[in-house]
């Protein structure tokens, strides 16, 4: 038997074994599959073992149905009797098997990215997050420390430029740092004033639905330039007929 006839016959789950979407239907998954390795158990122990590779990858289909709270996944494989070595011997039964992820959860998460202002005159941060829903609304991931920014995958549409800025979330937040937006007076060719679009291109698990349309896209910001005044304070006010 080698290791090619067991990974040929294995039965991948298209489903959670558990969770089920706010559909009510178990959430679909998807697996990217590669050749294990086979290993005797014991000599003369008539038992081997089959041992997956590192590089499969499981994905969890992202949709709306998908936006529920932690979960622990529940992945089943089989082993048909279909399975036989050059001599024609079989498996003798149907083997099943769930790997041990009691230590995973699984959030549906997404980047955050705020809006920010200032003087045109000066540069401005726009501070990003991690986010993940938990059930009833998004929070604020403080378990990552690993997604990043970089200015390369970040663009603006007007009045202003992206300079170079990179960094990685520390308790699922940039802090003070961030995307860093150039002063619009140092721009050439945009106008001082105004709002500007700035848009960070981030892996396909970490976009978000941010306006409820059920498409899911790269996150965004509002850059506003100028001089803010806010609410003026009004003191007395008296109609006159």
């Amino acid at each position: 038997m080698t290791a090619a006839n067991v990974f040929s016959g294995i039965v991948e789950p298209t489903t959670d074994g558990s969770q089920d979407g706010t559909d009510n239907n178990k959430l679909a998954v998807s697996l990217t599959s590669n050749q294990g390795s086979l290993n005797i158990a014991a000599a003369d122990s008539g038992v081997m073992n089959y041992v997956f590779s590192a590089l499969d990858d499981v994905t969890y289909q992202r949709s709306a149905v998908a936006e529920v709270a932690p979960f622990i996944p529940d992945l089943d494989f089989s082993f048909p009797t279909t399975i036989a070595d050059s001599d024609g011997v079989a498996v003798s039964s149907l083997v099943n098997f769930s790997p041990d992820t009691s230590a995973i959860s699984l959030r549906f998460g997404r980047i955050w990215l705020e809006d920010g202002y200032g003087p045109e005159t000066e540069n401005l941060i726009l501070p990003l997050r991690a986010e993940y829903f938990d059930g009833t609304g998004y929070l604020i991931n403080i378990l990552d420390d690993c997604s990043g920014w970089d200015d390369a995958n970040a663009s603006a549409d007007t009045l202003t430029a992206l300079m170079t800025s990179t960094g990685t979330l520390v308790g699922g937040s940039s802090n003070a740092d961030g995307l860093l937006l150039q002063a619009p007076t140092a721009v050439a060719g945009t106008p001082d004033t105004g709002k500007a679009t700035i848009t960070l291109t981030v892996p396909s698990w970490l976009q978000g639905d941010y306006d409820n349309n059920g498409t899911y896209e790269d996150p965004k910001g509002i850059a506003s330039f100028g001089i803010w005044r806010g609410h003026q304070r009004v003191i007395y006010r008296r109609e006159l007929h």
